[in-house]
């Protein structure tokens, strides 16, 4: 290998690295809090439906914020939008740690649109960046979510009985994203709007430039972009609404401590990194079909609230089926939209898209089962509702898989923006 490719070689993994850490932040922030629900609740007085309210925060601005985000990045590039993600990160992670209940929420909120650039952000770099690589990236990047997310699931309770829940949220957010805001501006300069260092492809957002004034074909009236959004709205609402209450829902269906459920919780995190790698496996090695991989995510998924609902005592096979099925559904679903889009400015469009409409579905998760549980006083009506989500997504799915996206109706005359 010459000295130019090893230095390429080296500045692709170096690019990889500190993207892959971005992805690392990107759910603790909402997954530290989960394991604190109770002393954050005695602490500030907050009932069942003003904690799930809490959790469901970043949600609603993934859903609600995305569109004014994705707006941004075109303008920014992913370059830029990764820095200032990571500086609304950490600014509202210092603000929810301090001060009463309202700065809870004002911290979250902040947190909440940092998070929601970042969504949009990473499958572009990706696109950008690792065309050839996606499936592969793709997966590394929802493995990391899924470590950082097992990370803080498992220290936040045990850093809070030495230093308080205020330190605990904090600590594990704030200090990661400044270790990672420092590496982005030398990996990814906000100054360069298109590729970061050691990319080799095409520009995106930044590089773009206005090619016609028509005004480009709504993505609501593409059937399977609809459909895309449905199984996602499903996926995340069954996905957020767990991930907020599996812990209490272990306490008290099982009698364990928080501390026990806390660590037993991070096993349906920790099991998501092998779903995330799962469909590199089938549709790489085993050449299975992406509706045979589908089959298999799907049923991994359903088995979680089915198993709790029936068979309790053994949660740990249905945190391990589980956290396969989440992972590896969000691969497959993101995959498909990254290597089935003719330009990265729709990749951009339609992954905004979908998120948006799909975390605004998901948004009520959180806030409407802990509403259910309250009103019920058990969990049984909460499984049930689960399952009716997970259902929607698996037959929302398969519909989209019987044939290929066409995304290329969107990439006609009448789109308004095009790569130079």
């Amino acid at each position: 290998m010459s000295t130019q490719a090893r230095q390429s070689a080296h500045a692709t993994l170096i690019s990889a690295l500190v993207l892959l850490s971005l992805a690392l932040l990107l759910r603790s922030p909402i997954s530290v809090i989960p394991p604190l629900l109770r002393d954050i609740g005695e602490s500030q007085a907050l009932d069942a439906v003003a904690l799930g309210a809490l959790t469901s925060v970043p949600i609603v601005c993934f859903g609600l914020l995305t569109p004014a985000g994705s707006s941004l990045l075109r303008r920014l590039g992913p370059n830029a939008g990764g820095m200032v993600c990571l500086v609304l990160i950490v600014i509202g992670a210092a603000i929810r740690s301090v001060g009463p209940a309202a700065f809870l929420f004002v911290g979250t909120v902040i947190i909440g649109f940092g998070m929601t650039l970042g969504n949009v952000v990473i499958p572009l770099l990706i696109g950008r960046d690792f065309p050839f690589r996606a499936s592969l990236m793709t997966g590394l990047y929802t493995v990391s979510t899924n470590l950082g997310v097992a990370a803080v699931t498992i220290a936040a309770v045990p850093t809070a009985s030495h230093v308080g829940w205020r330190w605990s949220t904090f600590l594990w957010v704030a200090i990661p994203g400044i270790i990672i805001l420092t590496a982005w501006q030398f990996v990814f300069p906000p100054q360069i709007r298109g590729r970061g260092r050691g990319a080799h492809s095409p520009a995106l957002p930044g590089e773009i430039h206005r090619k016609t004034q028509a005004r480009p074909r709504s993505l609501r009236s593409v059937p399977s972009v609809v459909l895309l959004a449905v199984a996602f709205g499903a996926h995340t609402y069954a996905f957020f609404s767990l991930a907020s209450w599996l812990p209490t829902m272990l306490e008290d269906i099982l009698d364990m401590s928080a501390s026990q459920a806390g660590t037993a919780t991070s096993l349906f995190h920790v099991c998501g990194i092998l779903g995330s790698l799962l469909p590199s496996l089938t549709f790489g090695v085993l050449k299975w079909s992406q509706r045979a991989t589908l089959a298999l995510v799907c049923a991994c998924w359903l088995s979680m609230p089915l198993g709790l609902l029936c068979a309790p005592a053994i949660w740990a096979l249905w945190c391990t089926l589980c956290g396969i099925g989440h992972g590896g559904f969000f691969t497959v679903l993101f995959t498909t939209v990254i290597e089935q889009s003719p330009s990265l400015d729709i990749n951009r469009r339609v992954v905004s898209f979908v998120q948006s409409i799909g975390y605004i579905v998901a948004a009520i998760g959180p806030i409407s089962i802990g509403w259910v549980h309250t009103w019920s006083g058990s969990w049984r009506i909460p499984f049930v509702i689960l399952t009716a989500s997970l259902t929607l997504m698996t037959v929302s799915a398969f519909i989209v898989s019987r044939r290929p996206l066409g995304l290329e109706v969107l990439d006609t005359v009448d789109r308004d923006w095009d790569l130079r």
